[in-house]
């Protein structure tokens, strides 16, 4: 069966795509350049237990914002799954200001195993959920605000 890890919540629900306004009712996150953030890879090519960095400039403060949390989520995906190997990986992004620098590692290990071979593409998605009190209900969705960057990888077969 082929393996897709995620390590962040589990998202329940995408509301909407590009909503105008956020649901917290605080103007929308602030538009990025036409093309979004530049995100970098490092390195752009590996073996299997490659640990590949994601870097780019947070376009918006993420965290609290209203009675909502507000984070990013990075997703890389391989083209077609395959069996016995990472074939995606879903990693959550700390909290981080507007204009920040955020760095994250996407490690094979982390999903017990290691990369399937081929070209890797990914995504950045900026998110918003409830932020309830503890021992209140608490509605289960989670808003897409945006996609906002976007980059690939490859993996190589190891040399014997």
């Amino acid at each position: 069966m082929p393996r897709k890890v995620a390590l962040s919540a589990a998202v329940v629900a995408v509301i909407a795509a590009g909503a105008p306004v956020g649901a917290s009712g605080s103007p929308p996150p602030r538009a990025a350049e036409a093309a979004g953030p530049r995100v970098t890879v490092k390195p752009r090519a590996g073996i299997p237990t490659t640990r590949f960095a994601v870097s780019f400039r947070a376009p918006d403060r993420t965290g609290a914002v209203g009675s909502f949390e507000r984070r990013y989520e990075i997703d890389a995906d391989l083209a077609r799954a395959r069996q016995r190997c990472v074939s995606g990986l879903q990693v959550g992004v700390p909290p981080s200001a507007a204009g920040a620098h955020v760095k994250v590692t996407l490690n094979p290990a982390a999903a017990t195993g290691e990369w399937c071979t081929g070209t890797f593409r990914g995504r950045i998605e900026e998110l918003e959920t409830p932020n309830c009190r503890p021992g209140r209900v608490c509605p289960a969705f989670v808003i897409l605000l945006k996609t906002f960057g976007r980059f690939s990888f490859q993996v190589h077969a190891r040399h014997r």
